[in-house]
């Protein structure tokens, strides 16, 4: 799976974060909606489709943002 748009988004947000907050190292969630996961990965899928899509995720970013998980 590509995770590119999803990543690009991601790292978009926490810097946009820490240029209003500044930087903590702390835990942080972010929400995205289900119509904009489905517009990054072009498809139109449901929950439980997404959390297919998404299974990877965590271990595909790890290196760059630790520890990372997705619920819905």
């Amino acid at each position: 799976m590509n995770y590119n748009r999803l990543e690009t988004s991601l790292i978009d947000v926490i810097k946009e974060e820490q240029a209003k907050l500044g930087y903590m190292k702390e835990k942080i969630s972010l929400y995205y909606p289900l119509s904009s996961l489905n517009h990054f990965f072009g498809n139109e899928t449901d929950a439980a489709g997404m959390m297919e899509i998404l299974k990877d995720f965590p271990s595909y970013i790890e290196e760059k943002f630790g520890e990372v998980a997705v619920s819905h």
